[in-house]
C-alpha cells in the first residue's frame, strides 16, 4: 500500500509474546487494515531478531528451548507466557509515544514496570473502576491493586478481547488473517431457529489450595483456597444454568463439557460427543439469539462476547465488573450478580424468570453494534486515535 499523506501516524510494533499471540491477532488484524487504507504506516521492524524468527519458524522454536534447556538458562525470553502484553510506540508529529496492549484475564493485576514507562496501558479486562476500596470479586470481597495502579491509573484506559483464534497463522500473514476473518463473518446463519445456548468447559472450578499466606490472586486454585465459603467458582453457576436451559426444549442447547473440576487430567469425563470444533463455532452461535455467559476467571469478560456479535447473536450475562472501550447496548443484556458469589446467595427464581421473558433479540442491530464498535478495524482505530488525541499541535 502507498501512503501519500506526509503526516500520518508511524506505528512500530516491538514485542508480541509468543504464547498468546492469537489474542493480539484482533489488534494486529485492525492495524493492518488501517495500514492498506493508507491511515497508518505499520511496521514490525523494531521487533528483536528472536521474537521475529519465534514467531515465523516452528524449528527455531524448538532450537531455540533446546539451547536454553542445555544452557540452564534461567532468563525466559520475550515470547515466554509470563507476559501478557503486545508493545509498541506510535511516531506523529515528532513525538514517540508508547502503549502496551495487556491481554491478561485478572482485572486486577497489571505489568508495573509496563505501566510506569508506557504513555498508554490498554487493558483488555479493564476494571469499571479503579479506587482505593479494589477489585470486587463479589460485593464482599475485594482484591487489592498495587499502589501504583492507583498512582497511574490516568494511563490505564479500556479495550476489549477478541476471539479465541482468529486462525492459527504467522503475526506477519496478514492475507492469512484476512480471509480467516471473513470466513468468521460469513459464519452467519440466515435464519435462527434457537433462542438461547451456552456452551462451557468445565461444571466445577480447579481444585483449591489453601496459601501459606497471602494467595496469589493469579491463581484460580489459590482464590478458592483463600476464601473458602465464602465464594463459589463461576463454573457452578454455570452448570445451574445449564441445567435449567437444558430442560427448556428444542430452541435451546446447554453443553458442559466436563462435569469435573478444570484442571482435571481425567479425559474420561469429557463428553466429546459435544465438543463444536473451533472452526464450526461460531456457524453454532448464530443459530441462537443468545449466548449465555457466567463472568470467567476472576471477573473476566471472555472470548465468546466477540465470537456472538460478530454473527449477530446477543449475549445474555451475569452482571459485568469489567468494561470495553465502549458501551454495551441491546447486544448485551445483563442479569443479576454471579460470579464468585455464593451459591446460596444467586436469586435463581429471578435468573429462571429472566431466561423465560427474553425479548427477541433483531440480529440486525447486534451486527450493527458490532461493525460500529468491535470490529478489528474500529479496534485498531480507537487505540491509534486515543494516543493520537494528545499530540495534537499547540
Amino acid at each position: 500500500m502507498k501512503h501519500h499523506k506526509i503526516n500520518i501516524p508511524k506505528v512500530y510494533i516491538t514485542t508480541v509474546p509468543y504464547n498468546f499471540r492469537s489474542y493480539y491477532l484482533w489488534l494486529l488484524y485492525g492495524l493492518y487494515e488501517l495500514n492498506e487504507q493508507g491511515k497508518i504506516i505499520l511496521s514490525f521492524q523494531k521487533m528483536k531478531l528472536e521474537d521475529r524468527l519465534i514467531h515465523k519458524s516452528q524449528r527455531f522454536r524448538e532450537k531455540s528451548q533446546r539451547i536454553r534447556q542445555f544452557f540452564n538458562l534461567q532468563e525466559e525470553p520475550i515470547y515466554s507466557y509470563t507476559s501478557y502484553n503486545l508493545q509498541g510506540f506510535i511516531i506523529y508529529n515528532d513525538k514517540k509515544i508508547k502503549f502496551c496492549y495487556d491481554i491478561a484475564d485478572s482485572p486486577f493485576l497489571f505489568d508495573i514496570k509496563l505501566l510506569h514507562s508506557v504513555d498508554y496501558y490498554f487493558k483488555a479486562q479493564c476494571p469499571k473502576e479503579i479506587s482505593s476500596d479494589g477489585f470486587p470479586l463479589t460485593s464482599s470481597i475485594h482484591i487489592p491493586y498495587h499502589p501504583d495502579v492507583l498512582t497511574y491509573k490516568s494511563k490505564i484506559h479500556a479495550s476489549m478481547i477478541g476471539p479465541r483464534c482468529l486462525c492459527y497463522c504467522s503475526i506477519f500473514d496478514y492475507d492469512r488473517m484476512k480471509a480467516a476473518y471473513k470466513t468468521m463473518i460469513n459464519d452467519k446463519m440466515p435464519i435462527k431457529d434457537g433462542i438461547l445456548m451456552c456452551y462451557f468447559g468445565n461444571a466445577c472450578g480447579p481444585m483449591p489450595v489453601t496459601p501459606h499466606n497471602a494467595p496469589d490472586y493469579n491463581s484460580e486454585s489459590e482464590i478458592m483456597g483463600y476464601f473458602k465459603e465464602k465464594i463459589s467458582h463461576p463454573n457452578e453457576k454455570r452448570a445451574i444454568l445449564a441445567h435449567i436451559i437444558s430442560e427448556k426444549g428444542k430452541d435451546y442447547d446447554a453443553r458442559i463439557i466436563n462435569p469435573g473440576n478444570s484442571d482435571t487430567l481425567d479425559n474420561s469425563l469429557e463428553r466429546t460427543d459435544l465438543i463444536i470444533p473451533l472452526n464450526q463455532f461460531c456457524k453454532h452461535i448464530s443459530r441462537f439469539q443468545y449466548n449465555l455467559n457466567v463472568s470467567g476467571y476472576r471477573n473476566s469478560i471472555p472470548n465468546r462476547f466477540i465470537e456472538s456479535f460478530a454473527v449477530g447473536t446477543a449475549i445474555l450475562t451475569d452482571k459485568l465488573h469489567v468494561k470495553w472501550y465502549l458501551p454495551f447496548g441491546k447486544e448485551v443484556i445483563e442479569l443479576s450478580e454471579m460470579g464468585y458469589l455464593p451459591i446460596s446467595e444467586v436469586n435463581w427464581n429471578k435468573a429462571k424468570q429472566d431466561i423465560d421473558n427474553l425479548p427477541p433479540v433483531n440480529d440486525q442491530e447486534v451486527l450493527n453494534a458490532y461493525n460500529s464498535k468491535w470490529a478489528p478495524n474500529v479496534f485498531a482505530k480507537y487505540i491509534i486515535d486515543t494516543m493520537l488525541s494528545q499530540t495534537t499541535d499547540n
